[in-house]
């Protein structure tokens, strides 16, 4: 039998005169609004005890909300991604992600991540109080690879979360990008929050709005229209170091999300290998172990494709 689950909130009046889908994706963090606007079209989203079928449907007062939210049926997960183990005991395994692969199941539950795969392997696994993730105190965007924590015990996944807050875990990056940066060192400091446009988008805020950021990067190649940067995010925000560097007009390569506004950017040659996905690797992390306190180094060598594009650049340096 289908156990149905059901998400209900109340709506205040500031809401009066909004779309009923934007509000849906403004409450129901980590559903797209494509997703919502068909749970609404499928007559899952009541509002005031009325079935509401038009995702444009403008809300005319306060009442509450109620979503109903399809079944649960267990994750799948993507065929060919499995993550490396690249240390592990009896509190904690330090894995290399590849990329393409969640750090956890998405919303609607239907692909898993590397939470899931870690229940499969090692059974029932802390979670920090309502966040559902499994073993996870930190994430990476799906495609970015790299080093991700996972912890097996309570007190490991405490620490971990204690560890990150306090900002005691050195995080380091590599990153390809476009543009010839300027400095061998910057430090990019602002205030980040979700975009009211689209809320899986993450943007600059005026200052004391939204989180403070802070990303350190030094260049450690530049090319013709290109750069090799080793990134340093001090804090932890979504998806910092992407948007910190189209902010500063060097987007990611293989970025398709964030990039500078009114700026003419070259592209790869098309002989050139390339990147499918941003080309953004969690290198290395150093940190205390939870338990323990004994000092831990994890590393991850840069991957096959941002391997291909660098040793590309190298090659084709204009004299």
């Amino acid at each position: 039998m289908e156990v149905s689950r059901e998400q209900s909130f109340e709506l205040g009046s500031d809401t009066r005169g909004q779309r009923l889908d934007q509000v849906l994706v403004a409450r129901m963090q980590g559903w797209s609004r494509t997703r919502l606007q068909e749970l609404i079209r499928e007559g899952r989203v009541r509002l005031a005890g009325a079935e509401i079928l038009k995702p444009g449907h403008l809300i005319e007062g306060a009442g509450e909300v109620v979503v109903s939210l399809p079944p649960e049926q267990g994750s799948v997960m993507p065929s060919g991604l499995e993550p490396r183990i690249l240390f592990e005991d009896a509190h904690l395994v330090a894995l290399e992600k590849p990329a393409g692969m969640l750090s956890h199941a998405n919303a609607n539950g239907r692909e898993g991540g590397v939470s899931e795969w870690a229940v499969e392997r090692y059974g029932e696994l802390p979670s920090l109080a309502d966040e559902g993730r499994a073993g996870l105190a930190h994430r990476l965007d799906r495609d970015t690879s790299g080093v991700l924590l996972v912890a097996k015990s309570q007190a490991a996944l405490e620490g971990l979360k204690a560890a990150f807050q306090s900002r005691a875990v050195q995080k380091t990056y590599l990153a390809l990008v476009q543009g010839t940066t300027r400095f061998d060192s910057e430090w990019i400091e602002n205030w980040l929050g979700r975009s009211e446009r689209s809320r899986d988008r993450i943007r600059v805020l005026p200052e004391n709005e939204g989180r403070f950021a802070s990303t350190y990067y030094e260049t450690r190649e530049r090319f013709q229209d290109f750069s090799y940067l080793a990134v340093f995010p001090k804090t932890g925000r979504m998806h910092q170091v992407r948007v910190h560097m189209a902010h500063i007009g060097f987007p990611l390569l293989g970025e398709h999300v964030y990039r500078p506004a009114r700026k003419h950017l070259s592209p790869l040659p098309p002989e050139a290998p390339q990147m499918t996905r941003h080309a953004l690797h969690a290198s290395a992390l150093d940190l205390s172990h939870p338990v323990s306190g004994e000092p831990l180094h994890f590393e991850s060598p840069l991957p096959e494709d941002m391997a291909a594009v660098l040793e590309w650049l190298r090659k084709n340096r204009a004299e």
